[in-house]
């Protein structure tokens, strides 16, 4: 299953509504990966403990820019992974 949630439009819950809908899946015991696509990165941010360590190479931006394989790394939700993404 393929779920996303995209809108040009900002402050109307893009990113409330992704990680409640992949935490509340995750905890179906589902594996769930999130890829974050928003330029703030805000889902990393919340759902990475260190986020600020995570460097621009182990990010969505590597895969786009480089063609580097699609990073996933582990949140704070057991069964929900990130392909993060990164604030330039």
């Amino acid at each position: 299953m393929i779920i996303s949630v995209a809108s040009q439009k900002g402050g109307v819950g893009k990113t409330s509504t992704t990680i409640s809908l992949s935490a509340g899946v995750a905890r179906q015991q589902k594996k769930v990966l999130l890829i974050d696509m928003d330029p703030q990165a805000n889902s990393s941010k919340v759902l990475i403990p260190d986020y600020t360590a995570v460097p621009v190479e182990d990010t969505v931006h590597a895969t786009i820019i480089h063609r580097a394989p699609l990073p996933i790394l582990p949140t704070r939700i057991e069964g929900l992974h990130i392909s993060p993404s990164h604030i330039l």
